[in-house]
């Protein structure tokens, strides 16, 4: 029915997806409602597109304008909650992490880019811990740096 090549990537596919921890619900839930925002956003986006082109850059039509402006909104906003979902997942404190959650929904960039700073200077990392699914992390998430004393010789 289907040519060796395509078989064997189909096998190769199904298989990798078995060798993947089972995801817990509170997982699921997650993907889905993020798979949703995302559609939901890429709709938004194709339709405002497809009623107001963004290449006709017709910035003295008022319903061009707002068009795109509640598009630019979504868009924003949907990101955001992406971005949040990372700071409540990484932040110990859950009232630490709600607090960055509302300064970035209501201040936008420069409170992402002050996070960052943030997670630069007081974890020492961007990095994300790795899990296996199984709530078991593998690695550290704060990497430990080896000094060097730059009086010795070596």
């Amino acid at each position: 029915m289907c040519g060796s090549t395509k078989c064997d990537t189909l096998t190769q596919v199904v298989s990798a997806m078995h060798s993947y921890p089972i995801m817990s619900d509170r997982i699921k839930g997650t993907l889905v409602i993020y798979a949703l925002l995302g559609l939901l956003v890429t709709i938004k986006i194709m339709m405002t597109q497809n009623e107001f082109p963004l290449f006709d850059f017709a910035t003295w039509d008022i319903q061009w304008s707002n068009a795109w402006l509640w598009t630019s909104v979504v868009d924003f906003y949907g990101a955001a909650l992406c971005f949040s979902a990372i700071i409540i997942a990484t932040e110990k404190n859950s009232l630490h992490g709600l607090f960055w959650v509302i300064l970035l929904c209501s201040l936008g960039s420069p409170v992402s880019c002050a996070y960052i700073c943030y997670r630069c200077v007081y974890h020492r990392t961007l990095e994300l811990s790795h899990s296996n699914g199984n709530g078991n992390v593998n690695g550290n998430s704060m990497r430990t740096y080896q000094t060097v004393d730059m009086n010795s010789s070596y």
